[in-house]
């Protein structure tokens, strides 16, 4: 392999006794090493070696990288993970883990992910099926490149990370959290009050480049809290901006939500979807009700794959909405 210095487009997947070679590092020409693939097999040692034998490409700045990273049931503890050295490949622009799904808490997968810590260029990062209580790594709000996150099946989280402060992160996934009951504001990345926040600085942009937003199978979760003491008065001092490019907001499966958040009334949101099982927030969502002031604007409102409002035409009346009685729990969230 070490000869194909030509060689500009790797890719390796589902190879349980992989084992790349360490003249990989001469191939100067490699552009893209597009989806490592580790999963569990019987042979423990061919897997460890596999996760941790690419600390020689960490120089190659040209190199563009996505891994996707299927955890073994034997990595037990953050001194494994560590020897992956993921803060020096810079040339890793997307990052996906996936740890065994057991059923039941870990508490060693956060000191796992803390240890993970990838390099501050990564651009998309997926996790899946983790096992921890809180997901908060230490490197997660200094990853200021990235642009996609995605977080799936993580049972056992009850509070959303502070993601508020990642400055060019454009798309957000939160997707089946069984554990999740609320969203407050450290969602946001701020702790306090607006007057807290603004005391030292004029202005505050909070998911400054953030277009799409999705929330999926949250069946715990009831309230979506914005800010302590927004109002339209602060806005109109321009001391703080939230979610200032939003154009697409989904929300489905997630029967106990009863009301949106005020700040979205301020976005220049284009499409809002409300999915199946969603029905108080549905019953919210109709002209005159209580959410209709803050979701007016939105040029397309769908719920239960009905527009309520289309090119910013108002389509229904009260006797043609969806009601809890009726709406089905059953085929696609959209």
């Amino acid at each position: 392999m070490g000869k194909l210095i030509n060689l500009q487009h790797l890719h390796v997947m589902g190879c349980a006794d992989l084992k790349l070679p360490k003249e990989i590092a001469r191939l100067t020409s490699l552009r893209r090493l597009d989806e490592v693939r580790i999963h569990g097999d019987d042979d423990v040692d061919n897997n460890k070696e596999a996760l941790f034998e690419l600390s020689d490409l960490r120089n190659m700045d040209q190199l563009r990288g996505s891994f996707r990273i299927e955890f073994l049931e034997d990595l037990k503890d953050a001194r494994q993970a560590e020897k992956a050295h993921l803060v020096n490949k810079n040339f890793l622009v997307s990052l996906e883990f996936e740890f065994p799904s057991v059923g039941t808490a870990q508490h060693n997968e956060e000191e796992i992910v803390n240890a993970l810590q990838p390099h501050p260029k990564l651009e998309s990062l997926s996790i899946s099926f983790y096992n921890g209580t809180t997901l908060r790594p230490h490197w997660m709000t200094s990853l200021n490149k990235l642009r996609s996150l995605y977080l799936r099946y993580c049972d056992f989280v009850e509070f959303v990370p502070p993601l508020g402060r990642l400055e060019s992160l454009e798309v957000l996934v939160i997707v089946n959290w069984d554990s999740l009951k609320k969203v407050g504001v450290e969602f946001l990345g701020i702790d306090g009050t607006i007057e807290m926040q603004t005391s030292s600085s004029s202005s505050l942009i909070l998911f400054p480049s953030l277009k799409r937003l999705e929330f999926l199978v949250l069946p715990k979760w009831k309230e979506w809290e914005g800010m302590t003491g927004w109002s339209e008065e602060e806005d109109s001092h321009k001391t703080i901006t939230i979610m200032p490019c939003l154009s697409s907001l989904r929300i489905g499966y997630c029967g106990l939500l009863k009301t949106l958040p005020n700040f979205l009334q301020n976005t220049p949101l284009k499409e809002l979807v409300i999915g199946f099982s969603c029905q108080i927030l549905a019953q919210g969502c109709r002209k005159g009700r209580g959410e209709w002031p803050k979701i007016s604007h939105i040029t397309n409102i769908k719920v239960d794959k009905e527009f309520v409002q289309k090119d910013r035409v108002y389509q229904t009346d009260d006797d043609k909405m969806p009601s809890a009685a009726s709406t089905s729990s059953s085929g696609n969230v959209y």
